[in-house]
């Protein structure tokens, strides 16, 4: 008799042995459909090994961290733990159903056995800490994915296997890193004792995967940076604004990437390109001045050239003379961390 809540699996025929060991060897045995007929016993004879399997009918899956974005669990992309998967619908006789599966903390499986024909929806109720909605992928009973975290229009027509094709995907998000600088000396290279510009405004505006449009603004803080983070996989623009007192430098492609692309694309303009977990950090804006500047340091050769040579910090310098409008001028600045001082807004 078939058990109940399961449906029929193979059956293998075992073997028969006497204490003589005499051995029936398993193909004088003939297995059927939940049956093994030709069995031939001695007063003696042992019969073992004959095995009748079962399985269960149902639906699973994982719910995974997907770097490719493909909505397919590939080798070596791991399950993501915690968290419960639904499934609802309304068995073939119309009954309603809502079942509810944890999700494995250490493999990121779930499962639904035991269920009957109808048409389910599978529904992740909370998204990973950490990690953005990605694709979803059926198995073979079908359905219907593009809705969030849901997977809608399975059809169980038969419960003859377990079906752990059900698979939800989550992308590590990615982020772009920006940094306004003053170019001293007017090269496109950031030096190590080039100041910072704090407050200068960026724009990052794209498209993500989904084809979502997006557009962030951002203001650089005291480092001379700001950090876009928590972003999709996509193809986006870095620009940056061009800040009071100075005039337009040199950009420098994001100098150190991993899964991203970055280039140049214009004036005050960085194209990017994000895969899951991209980052890209250390894009650079360069500014200038219409003005003077220069570094106030210890020449220890005494040959008036800074040769990696200490600044002096908190040096006051004066400038006074007549603009082109005859307008007498007097102007001062004092000396950075790194002897450095600059004075704009010169005509």
């Amino acid at each position: 008799q078939q058990p109940a809540g399961w449906s029929d699996g193979a059956e293998r025929r075992g073997q028969i042995s006497s204490p003589a060991t005499d051995v029936t060897p398993w193909r004088r045995c003939t297995p059927a459909n939940d049956t093994i007929t030709g069995l031939v016993f001695k007063s003696d004879s042992v019969g073992t090994g004959y095995l009748f399997a079962e399985k269960q009918a149902g639906i699973g899956g994982f719910v995974f961290r997907d770097n490719n974005n493909n909505g397919f669990r590939d080798p070596g992309e791991p399950g993501i733990g915690g968290g419960n998967i639904q499934l609802s619908g309304f068995t073939a006789l119309g009954a309603p159903v809502t079942l509810v599966s944890a999700v494995d903390v250490g493999s990121g499986a779930y499962r639904f056995t035991g269920i009957a024909t109808g048409t389910y929806t599978l529904t992740q109720l909370s998204q990973p800490p950490g990690y953005l909605d990605g694709r979803e992928g059926v198995g073979t009973f079908g359905g219907l994915t593009g809705t969030g975290d849901i997977i809608a229009g399975i059809v169980v027509t038969q419960l003859l296997d377990f079906d752990p094709g059900y698979v939800f995907g989550e992308l590590l998000p990615a982020s772009a890193q920006a940094v306004a600088w003053f170019d001293v000396n007017g090269d496109g290279q950031r030096q190590y004792d080039e100041p910072v510009i704090e407050g200068v405004q960026f724009v990052l505006s794209g498209t993500t995967d989904i084809g979502s449009p997006i557009r962030l603004t951002q203001t650089s803080g005291v480092n001379g940076d700001t950090t876009f983070g928590s972003l999709r996989p996509g193809n986006y623009a870095l620009l940056g604004t061009q800040p009071a007192g100075y005039i337009d430098g040199a950009e420098r492609a994001c100098s150190y990437t991993s899964s991203a692309s970055s280039v140049v694309a214009g004036n005050d303009a960085i194209a990017l390109t994000f895969y899951p977990g991209g980052t890209a950090s250390n894009c650079l804006f360069g500014e200038g001045i219409s003005g003077v500047s220069g570094f106030v340091f210890i020449d220890a050769n005494n040959n008036a050239i800074r040769e990696s040579e200490s600044g002096l910090n908190g040096v006051s310098l004066q400038l006074t003379g007549v603009q082109t409008d005859s307008t007498l001028v007097t102007r001062t600045a004092t000396t950075n961390a790194y002897g450095f001082y600059f004075i704009s807004g010169l005509t």
